[in-house]
This record gives C-alpha cells, structure tokens and sequence, in this order.
C-alpha cells in the first residue's frame, strides 16, 4: 500500500496517539498519514523571510525558514538541517526531482 502523505490545515483533535517532533518553539505543522493524524512538528517562529514555505515531497516534508531548510524524513522522523549563508527562497518540483534555492540580499550603495 503506497503511503500518502499531506498537510492538515486544522489542528488535530484527538492528540493522544499522534507523534511530535519538536525542533523549535512557535510555529505547529500538522502531517496526515493516508488521512489520519500522523505527526506534530514544531519550530521556532522568528523568521521575518517573506519567502518562508514547507513543501511535501514523498516521505519528506520540507520548511524553508529564514537562512534555513528543514527536511524531515516522514518515515524515521529523522531531521536534516541546511544552514544559508542568505536566506532560503523557495522549494520546487521539475520532471520528478526537488529543487531548493536561496537568494542574496539586495545591495544597496
């Protein structure tokens, strides 16, 4: 059975039997499991980026946050983390594969 993962815009009801993996404080996502309540992730809130989103990529939800990427393996809850030297952009799929960016800072004189 093909495992189907989404974003749940509400929060869940019944939080007794979902799993929570917390990286920061502030900000709550809410990932569905072939429908059902599946896991609660945290993170912190402080980014100001304009260009803040998270992204759902197989098993991988992804948030891009200030100067930061987050990916989550939705399987083993295990979390990479990618430091920006500026500040994440966006996320994106093209003919099956992911693709993340980040953009400079303009420059003023």
């Amino acid at each position: 059975m093909k495992v189907n993962f989404t974003l749940s815009k509400i929060p869940f009801s019944d939080q007794s039997h979902i799993h929570r993996l917390h990286i920061g404080y502030g900000k709550i996502y809410y990932i569905n499991k072939n429908n059902i309540p599946y896991l609660e992730i945290e993170i912190s809130d402080d980014s100001k980026n304009p260009f803040d989103m998270v992204f759902l990529f197989g098993n991988y939800f992804c948030i891009g946050q200030g100067n930061k990427a987050y990916f989550i393996d939705l399987l083993t809850y295990g979390v990479k983390e990618l430091d920006f030297d500026w500040y994440f952009a966006y996320f994106y799929e093209y003919n099956g594969a992911f693709i993340y960016c980040f953009r400079f800072p303009a420059l003023s004189s």
